[in-house]
């Protein structure tokens, strides 16, 4: 699955139009909609973290690099010393 594709189900999911998905993140509506056309493939980081943020999904689900939807930190390491505790 595309990053736009991935775009397009989380926008519907959330009941948003590509109208105002553009406007909460601060882009042109056109672009939303070349991004789920897939004519658009690379996007600055800035604009994946916007889009992550308001659809509620993952940085990484977007980019493809994980298949996990959440975007809770709560199993993400914190820096520090030693190795990080494992939940079993």
């Amino acid at each position: 699955m595309t990053l736009g594709e991935r775009v397009l189900i989380y926008r519907r999911r959330r009941n948003l139009t590509q109208k105002e998905l553009a406007e909460a993140i601060g882009i042109a509506q056109n672009t939303i909609a070349r991004l789920e056309q897939g004519n658009i493939t690379d996007l600055r980081g800035q604009v994946i973290a916007k889009l992550s943020k308001e659809l509620k999904v993952s940085a990484d689900y977007l980019l493809g690099i994980d298949d996990s939807e959440d975007t809770s930190s709560s199993d993400i390491p914190k820096r520090g010393k030693g190795r990080p505790r494992v939940k079993v």
